[in-house]
């Protein structure tokens, strides 16, 4: 009964199992290079760092 259910339904489980793999893979993948960008512009903004040693040192 369950191996006539999955030989009938095998296509579309495969598809299924497909397409969420897809949708995994571009969760992780498609926010790294936003993100990354978003990091970069706060570093311009912030400008050069100075560490506290430095600036009570002199």
């Amino acid at each position: 009964m369950l191996a006539a259910f999955v030989r009938k339904h095998w296509r579309a489980d495969g598809a299924a199992a497909a397409m969420l793999s897809d949708i995994s893979t571009l969760t992780v993948w498609i926010p790294r290079p936003s993100a990354m960008s978003e990091f970069d512009a706060l570093a311009v903004q912030a400008g050069p760092v100075v560490r506290r040693q430095d600036a009570t040192s002199h």
